[in-house]
């Protein structure tokens, strides 16, 4: 006879007003012994200087969360310079890929913003702000879209 299994889930991501209007990003659930430590790991960046000691704790959180992402429609600036005479010779907007190299092309707020927002949805709960300020420009995530999980 075999056991239950259950399916791992996804959770859609979605925001429907503010600088944030449109982004959408589907990530995989994890276990719960994962959240905990991401959660914790998330915590700890959000209240203290971060100091050379804790580049690899962003790096786990950063990284676990890559890995787990399914799909998003992030864009980035792609620069082009003219080294010789060191301006801009055009910019346009590429696909982000789905990579810490990805990450690396935004700034540190919006990627923790995503990572909370992730956590907050494995977790249940849906948090209108994020780690930004009530305040803040980013808009609020799509309650509906927020925990809408597949199979996959």
């Amino acid at each position: 006879m075999a056991g239950y299994r259950r399916e791992n889930k996804i959770i859609h991501l979605s925001w429907e007003e503010g600088e944030l209007k449109g982004l959408e990003v589907k990530v995989k659930s994890v276990s719960i012994g994962t959240v905990r430590r991401m959660l914790s790991l998330a915590t700890h960046a959000r209240e203290k200087d971060m100091g050379p000691e804790d580049l690899k704790a962003m790096e786990e959180l950063f990284t676990t969360f890559i890995d787990r992402v399914v799909w998003w429609n992030l864009e980035h600036e792609d620069i082009q310079m003219d080294t010789v005479a060191g301006t801009v010779n055009s910019i346009r907007w590429v696909p982000t890929p789905i990579t810490t190299a990805g990450l690396d092309e935004h700034d540190s707020e919006f990627v923790m913003m995503l990572v909370m927002q992730w956590l907050n949805g494995v977790t249940g709960k849906v948090d209108d702000s994020g780690p930004l300020e009530g305040s803040s420009p980013g808009g609020k995530p799509s309650v509906e879209q927020s925990l809408t999980m597949e199979a996959l």
